[in-house]
């Protein structure tokens, strides 16, 4: 959970706020889950 914290924070900085909600937790997983899939994708390529 402090390393979501902490990537938000950064983020944060330069993140538009038309976008905000992208942030928020339940977007904010969604994007996790999605990038762990595309990482699992193409090390099963490999």
């Amino acid at each position: 959970m402090l390393t979501v914290t902490i990537d938000i924070l950064e983020r944060i900085q330069d993140h538009p706020v038309s976008r905000i909600n992208e942030l928020m937790p339940w977007e904010y997983q969604a994007a996790i889950e999605t990038q762990k899939a595309q990482s699992e994708a193409k090390t099963a390529q490999d």
